[in-house]
């Protein structure tokens, strides 16, 4: 007996019948297709899942099937699996992906889609994190900064205070170079250290003027 393409002996080898499911063939021989294909309409070969929008195929299946959002297919494509935290599949979306920066996978609703972090916090495209004290989100929310007066430390784990008192020039006590519009305290008055910032202190004894200038003169 001999079967057309796409068909296959039955069991009792009397007739021929269309070949299985997940099967496909010619010559009246049916092959099971390989992982990632399934059978062509008329069973005749196997033809690959589309590989553009998460197309998956395993033993049972008579044709592609697409994983659902938050599923993606596994790299031999015959079953779905479940994106790893921190990333997401939408709709027509092949494989997980990481979000925008300041974002993070909804996992309410399956890791299909991204949220926007909330205020004060931050996240690379794979979870918000809030910023931590006397910081805030960069523009583009991938990461944090710190306010003016702060700076970050070598482990970037917290903002240390700036001693504006510290050291001369603008921010701190006036040296000699600085002009009367400089921001800083007169070397006659005193420079007290603030957290991010500094206020300068009365004039000395002997003396009278702008505190923050280099407008003071002898009494």
């Amino acid at each position: 007996m001999r079967c057309v393409d796409g068909q296959g002996p039955n069991s009792r080898r009397s007739e021929c019948e269309p070949c299985s499911a997940g099967r496909a063939g010619t010559n009246g021989t049916c092959e099971v297709c390989d992982a990632g294909t399934a059978p062509s309409s008329n069973r005749t070969y196997c033809e690959a899942c589309e590989e553009t929008s998460g197309g998956y195929a395993d033993g049972p299946l008579d044709r592609c099937a697409v994983c659902a959002p938050g599923r993606a297919p596994s790299l031999r494509r015959d079953f779905c699996m479940d994106c790893a935290f921190g990333s997401f599949r939408g709709e027509g979306m092949d494989n997980c992906s990481k979000c925008e920066p300041g974002a993070e996978p909804n996992r309410f609703s399956g890791a299909s889609a991204c949220l926007p972090c909330m205020d004060g916090y931050v996240s690379a495209g794979d979870i918000c994190l809030r910023c931590m004290e006397d910081a805030a989100p960069a523009a583009d929310g991938s990461s944090c900064v710190c306010r003016a007066g702060f700076v970050m430390n070598d482990r970037r784990s917290y903002c240390a205070d700036v001693d504006e008192c510290a050291a001369t020039g603008t921010d701190g006590v006036c040296d000699a170079a600085e002009n009367v519009t400089t921001n800083c305290c007169n070397q006659f008055s005193g420079c007290d250290n603030t957290p991010g910032g500094f206020d300068c202190l009365p004039c000395m004894a002997g003396f009278i003027g702008n505190v923050r200038r280099h407008d003071i003169a002898a009494i």
